[in-house]
């Protein structure tokens, strides 16, 4: 059994683009950078974030990561793991909060996992029990065959 948790993502293309939640399942490009962090719901879910920083095509034909706009609007871009970047990804990252809409939907894929695990255990319960009981029944049958005690009985015939 695994500890119920939840993964997400969240997709931002510029610096002035706001994150958008991906879908289940999505994945950064490789030519993308990333940062990891993990917040916590108001109801105590933990929630492991994945923050995607798309590239997006430059001149040149590079993909690039925009990390800065000025005020006309002109993007500037680096590669994913350059300081630049780096330090626009850490300092988004930082300021990044779970939209409020997404809280509940959370806290609800966190109790269908509890639930998953307890059926997983329940599961297990009962096939032990269910072994152990035929283990006791196969042995019972060994043992009381060497002893010569037949079925249904607690001692050999014979025996007071």
């Amino acid at each position: 059994m695994t500890t119920p948790s939840v993964s997400t993502a969240y997709v931002t293309t510029g610096p002035t683009t706001p994150f958008v939640r991906g879908p289940t399942g999505f994945d950064c490009d490789s030519d993308s950078a990333r940062e990891y962090e993990y917040r916590t719901t108001p109801a105590g879910s933990s929630v492991s974030v994945t923050l995607c920083f798309q590239a997006t095509s430059y001149p040149g034909n590079r993909k690039l990561v925009s990390y800065k706009a000025d005020a006309d609007g002109v993007l500037y871009g680096n590669l994913p793991f350059s300081s630049e970047v780096t330090s626009y990804t850490r300092q988004r990252a930082r300021n990044f909060q779970l939209p409020q809409s997404d809280l509940a939907a959370f806290d609800k894929q966190l109790w269908s996992g509890r639930l998953e695990n307890l059926k997983i255990g329940v599961y297990a319960a009962v096939i032990g029990a269910v072994a152990l009981s035929l283990f006791a029944l196969v042995m019972g049958w060994i043992v009381r065959g060497f002893a010569g005690i037949p079925m249904r009985r607690d001692t050999r015939p014979g025996a007071s």
